[in-house]
């Protein structure tokens, strides 16, 4: 009898360990103007409460996306500033169909004061290596 409690035992920690396996992040995101960033992005639909829709900001694509994976970025107007710390492709719609405007006008993001002394804005703070925008 005993036995057999540690053979179930095991089965649920085997079970345990393959569905957060599963659970990783996902290689595509998609964000959309109609998204929410409580939604999985993994689906490129507009808000619905399954939650199995598009991220309704780039900064949550690339939060949620695989490193190495892709954020396919719809069509229309993001303002934000975005910092992209792993490896990873941001794909737009195309031009003049994706635009990204700053959220923060000269925020002096650094001591070393590396855009315009402070004066500029990043709209792509890119700290990791091999990105693609």
């Amino acid at each position: 009898m005993r036995r057999l409690i540690l053979s179930a035992t095991a089965l649920a920690a085997s079970l345990c360990a393959s569905f957060e396996a599963s659970a990783a992040a996902p290689k595509t995101v998609f964000v959309r103007p109609e998204g929410k960033d409580i939604c999985t992005g993994t689906s490129n639909l507009p808000f619905n409460f399954t939650l199995k829709c598009a991220k309704r900001t780039i900064q949550g694509g690339v939060n949620a996306v695989a490193g190495r994976g892709t954020v396919k970025v719809a069509a229309g107007t993001f303002v934000e500033n975005v910092t992209v710390n792993k490896s990873v492709s941001i794909l737009g719609a195309g031009m003049n169909k994706t635009f990204v405007l700053p959220a923060l006008s000269s925020p002096n993001p650094s001591d070393d004061s590396t855009l315009c002394g402070g004066q500029a804005s990043n709209v792509f703070l890119v700290p990791a290596n091999d990105v693609w925008i």
